[in-house]
């Protein structure tokens, strides 16, 4: 009788043992899924992951392709890698600043041609004066009428005054646009190219 009872124990702690063990792997997998964020996006013939990057918590939960609009109007995706790249996205503070340099100097570069271009005045000897203002002003690519009036004074302040406000704001719009890059949209199986995203 004692030896059936010790079995009776035993086979009661090895189904107790099991169901424990089934309950944790069964929360597990559960927890591992649900911190998979790619079962939220639909998944294409090739295995990459497709849709809004909205759906995403960082960048490392984006999918693969993300939703853009193209510059054609277009619904497609872009690889999330190519906008990275695109956007300048820097690995390290230092590289950070290095990026913030080197886009102040594409504008800068790009404004002063532009004025260069337009009137045939050499504003070198001022770009300094350019940079600076376009450092204090260049956070977002937006047209110079929205600009303002404080920075659009800013701007024009580094000029000689006989630069006319419409050469200006096509100089303004060289700047932004010396930051842009664009990358191929495509349909969701990653390899049909339908349009183009511009970055920056």
């Amino acid at each position: 009788m004692l030896k059936k009872a010790v079995l009776n124990h035993r086979a009661l702690s090895i189904i107790i043992a099991v169901v424990i063990v089934g309950v944790a792997g069964f929360l597990i997998v559960n927890i591992a899924h649900a911190n998979d964020h790619s079962s939220k996006y639909s998944v294409n013939s090739e295995g990459l992951t497709y849709g809004s990057a909205a759906d995403a918590t960082s960048p490392e939960t984006e999918p693969d392709l993300v939703l853009v609009q193209a510059t054609n109007g277009k619904t497609g995706y872009a690889y999330s890698s190519d906008l990275r790249a695109a956007s300048g996205e820097a690995a390290n503070p230092e590289e950070a600043v290095q990026l913030m340099k080197d886009r102040s100097l594409r504008a800068t570069n790009a404004f002063v041609s532009s004025i260069k271009d337009q009137t045939g005045i050499d504003i070198s000897t001022s770009k300094s004066n350019v940079k600076n203002a376009l450092d204090t002003i260049i956070q977002e690519d937006v047209p110079f009428s929205s600009l303002t009036s404080t920075e659009q004074t800013t701007l024009k302040k580094a000029l000689p005054s006989n630069i006319a406000n419409d050469v200006v704001a096509s100089a303004w719009e060289k700047a932004c646009e010396a930051n842009q890059s664009s990358v191929p949209v495509y349909d969701k199986d990653g390899k049909t190219v339908i349009g183009e995203f511009i970055v920056g």
